[in-house]
């Protein structure tokens, strides 16, 4: 049963919404969602700028060298060189120093641990690293070390270094609460996890504000470092409140490069293993996510978004909106150029609307853009089925009003419906039933629609057959036209074929009416070639693919001619000269017909030669010899050979017409302007 336009039109909205709903929990949207994020992100990346009291130190490739060549120390290195490089870093200004670098284990010397762990404490506003739950404090802050040196507030200067990338791979979220970014911007502790804007890479970032570890490993170790100058001072270096005393006997350091700074210390370097995906670059140090979450702390700068059933509410809202108006603005409307548009220009302004707004919230837009494309899709699909069911019913239907052939050319062509046509030399083919007004006098109109219907449909057949085109239906006449819309070579011996096949089937046909209607049928055809005009006709609301012109004209006067000479298909002199060679043909006639000056010879289409018999041949080689000696007036040797033609067909009334007229013209010979020309009076 077949569902109401509006039911259809609703299933097929909820339908787009639904699909929509399914990809987005299922997380297939996520892809192109992320995507679109990172685009938008690496967009805005260019017009953002850090807080200018926040630094990079990266421990890198020169770092590495200098440590190697200098003290022979590969990477890891030893727990000292930590030590020096935080004190140079406290000596050098820096307000707090954030540290992204992982000591899972001890190392072989506790005692560099123990000192690692002491320079740690004291110097000003170090931040360590954790991995939780494995480890909820740094190995070198045991607990007791905690609860010992508590005035120094250690406990508040453990951040977790965690943070998970997308399935992607690609780090776009920061858990925040008690972070490394959280614990050294401390009024944001009440964020979860949080969605960050980048400000680029590190390359990206201002030169001074990226900085190499080298200079500060050089003023912080070696034998004349501040490491060996604070041993020289002979201060308990496992004692963190002696140290801070006695940091202020030590000398400053680049004095002003970290002034008041905040410090993020991590590696930059290969080999240390320590490389993550970011929507702005897709190998930056893991130290400068934890410094973009800070940055955008201190400057409110993290991106707003739905939680997930937010999200997920309003992207069934917005797919089923978008999907319901699209779908019901565009059922009826079957321009898929429009509807095409209209989505794409729904989809920039909703890309548009997501980049501008993020700023202030973002919204993954793939929902509602997956709901116009699917409700596109919807559309086309359903236009494309419609449209073509539409197409065969159109050709099913025309098809039983107007040729195959020109539905055919129709569809392919709609342009070909307008008006206008060309010249063409073309064969025009007319048929009709001898006696129809006195049948319609004395038949019932059921029986007598019956038997031209029966008469129509089989006499059509072999026009179509003959690759013709059957032009119209005039009463019980047939109009045909061979040439166009489907180019024939052969087109006038076509016309010949289809006129002769109709002639024997009417006569086995009527075998049949004798039998069930008690009567039998008689065809007159008119067949003719030349120029004429093919096209559309008519007029804005109705019109005809047709041929107009004299050819035509003589055509139908021609069918109607055969009643005068008791033949059966006649043929004009272009027709007969184009097909002679296969058919076989008798002259009739010179005939000037009505509005006509010029005379036109006429022929009876006999048989084709493949399948003359020997006395169709007879005939026409006697009727053509005996027409000629008609015309040259030799009427007493034109008789004799009419009378030989009568002999071979009793009931031939041509033959027995020239006889008549010869026997006239020997008791009355005609004037000296006698041209043998027959003037037809009527059309």
């Amino acid at each position: 049963m077949k569902l109401p336009q509006v039911h259809s039109r609703t299933l097929a909205s909820v339908g787009v919404a639904l699909t929509v709903l399914v990809l987005a929990v299922t997380g297939a949207l996520d892809v192109v969602n992320r995507a679109f994020l990172d685009f938008s992100l690496r967009l805005q990346a260019p017009a953002l700028r850090p807080p200018e009291d926040g630094v990079l130190l990266l421990i890198d490739e020169p770092s590495l060298d200098y440590m190697q060549r200098t003290y022979n120390q590969r990477w890891p290195w030893s727990r000292d060189v930590f030590a020096a490089l935080l004190l140079a870093i406290n000596q050098a200004g820096a307000k707090q120093t954030v540290v992204d670098l992982m000591f899972l284990e001890n190392s072989d010397r506790t005692e560099l641990d123990d000192l690692l762990g002491s320079y740690a404490a004291a110097c000003r506003g170090v931040i360590l690293a954790v991995l939780p739950p494995r480890h909820t404090t740094p190995i070198f802050w045991p607990r007791d070390f905690l609860e010992t040196h508590s005035g120094l507030n250690l406990h508040e200067r453990i951040g977790h270094a965690e943070y998970h990338a997308d399935p992607d791979g690609v780090v776009r979220h920061y858990p925040w609460a008690g972070s490394l970014a959280e614990r050294a911007e401390r009024s944001h502790a009440g964020k979860q996890n949080v969605l960050l804007r980048w400000y680029g890479g590190q390359k990206d970032l201002p030169l001074l504000q990226v900085l190499s570890a080298q200079p500060f490993l050089e003023a912080g170790y070696g034998s004349s470092g501040l490491l060996s100058q604070m041993r020289a001072l002979k201060v308990d270096e496992y004692d963190p409140n002696a140290l801070r005393t006695a940091f202020q006997r030590l000398p400053a350091i680049a004095r002003g490069s970290l002034r008041g700074k905040t410090v993020f210390i991590g590696t930059n370097a290969a080999g240390t293993f320590d490389v993550k995906a970011v929507p702005v670059s897709r190998v930056e140090p893991g130290v400068l996510v934890h410094f973009t979450a800070w940055a955008n702390a201190k400057q409110n700068a993290f991106i707003p978004e739905f939680d997930r059933i937010g999200h997920f509410s309003l992207s069934a809202a917005l797919a089923l909106v978008l999907a319901w108006t699209i779908t019901h603005w565009g059922w009826s409307r079957p321009n898929v150029r429009v509807l095409t548009i209209a989505t794409a220009l729904g989809t920039l302004a909703l890309f548009c609307l997501s980049y501008f707004i993020l700023p202030l919230l973002y919204f993954p837009p793939f929902a509602p853009v997956t709901a116009l494309v699917l409700a596109l899709i919807v559309l086309t699909i359903r236009h494309w089925v419609e449209e073509t069911r539409r197409k065969r019913e159109v050709q099913d239907i025309f098809g039983s009003y107007v040729s195959p052939t020109v539905v055919k050319r129709l569809m392919e062509d709609p342009d070909s419906l307008k008006l206008g046509g060309e010249k063409k030399e073309l064969t025009v083919y007319f048929s009709d039933l001898a006696g129809f007004t006195d049948m319609s006098e004395t038949m019932a109109p059921e029986p007598l629609m019956r038997l031209v219907n029966l008469y129509l449909s089989e006499m059509s057949e072999f026009i179509l057959e003959e690759h013709g085109y059957l032009d119209k239906y005039i009463g019980d006449a047939i109009m045909g036209v061979f040439g166009s819309p489907e180019e024939l070579p052969n087109h006038a011996l076509a016309a010949c074929r289809a006129a002769l096949r109709s002639r024997d089937h009417l006569l086995a046909l009527n075998q049949r009416l004798l039998v069930e209607e008690g009567r039998t049928l008689h065809a007159r055809i008119g067949i003719n070639t030349g120029d004429m005009t093919v096209g559309n006709v008519g007029s804005g609301r109705k019109r005809n693919y047709t041929v107009v012109g004299d050819p035509v004209n003589l055509a139908s006067r021609l069918e109607g001619a055969n009643k005068q000479f008791g033949t059966t298909i006649l043929l004009g002199m272009r027709t007969q000269e184009l097909a002679r060679s296969s058919i076989v043909t008798r002259p009739v006639e010179l005939l000037r017909v009505k509005g006509k000056q010029q005379p036109i010879q006429t022929y009876e289409l006999l048989a084709l030669k493949s399948e003359a018999s020997a006395q169709v041949l007879e005939i026409s080689s006697l009727f053509e010899n005996a027409y000629h000696l008609y015309q040259q007036r030799d009427f007493n040797a034109a008789v004799v050979l009419f009378e030989k033609v009568r002999g071979h067909h009793v009931e031939d009334k041509l033959s027995q017409i020239y006889i008549d007229r010869c026997r006239q013209f020997q008791k009355e010979p005609p004037g000296p302007d006698w041209d043998g020309v027959f003037v037809m009076k009527d059309k």
